[in-house]
């Protein structure tokens, strides 16, 4: 019965018995697995991309602060 129209000539589904509405939980199931890994992989992009920038930040800094120690007569010895 899947596809039948309904209301305003909208189609519309039917669930003619048991196994049919097991096999739609399936899918719906399925379809939120999807979405909970997609979305788990934005959270996980973002979390590395962010880190990647701290640490390009942080290391910027501290060449910074490398060359002022040279510049003020520390040895490469004591920069390091």
């Amino acid at each position: 019965m899947p596809g039948r129209a309904g209301h305003r000539g909208l189609p519309t589904d039917v669930v003619a018995d048991r196994a049919e509405a097991g096999a739609a939980d399936t899918r719906s199931e399925s379809t939120g697995r999807v979405a909970n890994s997609l979305m788990a992989a934005v959270v996980v992009g973002h979390t590395v991309i962010a880190l990647v920038g701290s640490l390009i930040v942080a290391t910027d800094a501290r060449r910074d602060e490398f060359a002022l120690q040279r510049l003020i007569g520390s040895t490469r010895g004591q920069v390091r």
